[in-house]
């Protein structure tokens, strides 16, 4: 009965021990991923910002183009192509990126379960 005794003191100290160092990973982990999150979204709206002056950019060349000698515009066109399709990927990779922390918040947030 004793040892019945000990052995429930000593789980109970155990489990008191992990909760307070899960609480303190969350309470340095969730600042952290606040920030990140919020620097995610001013990335894309910069990237937002920046593939809509691509696109500007790529109207006017593809106007100068139809004006002028292709092979003089051709070069910096195919950059700007390039570009936005670089910068799509990168937009994708930071979506991917945002719908993580998501669910890392979401998780942080739920109640916490008992454990056993």
């Amino acid at each position: 009965m004793a040892e019945e005794a000990q052995m429930s003191r000593k789980n109970a100290v155990e489990s008191q021990t992990s909760s307070h160092v899960a609480d303190g990973l969350l309470s340095v982990i969730q600042p952290v991923i606040y920030e990140t999150d919020l620097r995610i979204v001013g990335v894309r709206q910069s990237q937002n910002e920046l593939n809509k002056e691509i696109e500007r950019l790529i109207a006017e060349l593809q106007l100068f183009s139809d004006i002028t000698d292709p092979p003089a515009l051709q070069a910096s066109h195919t950059k700007l192509m390039m570009a936005r399709k670089q910068l799509a990927h990168s937009n994708q990779l930071l979506q991917n990126v945002h719908i993580r922390i998501t669910r890392m918040q979401e998780q942080l947030n739920q109640p916490k379960r008992t454990r056993k």
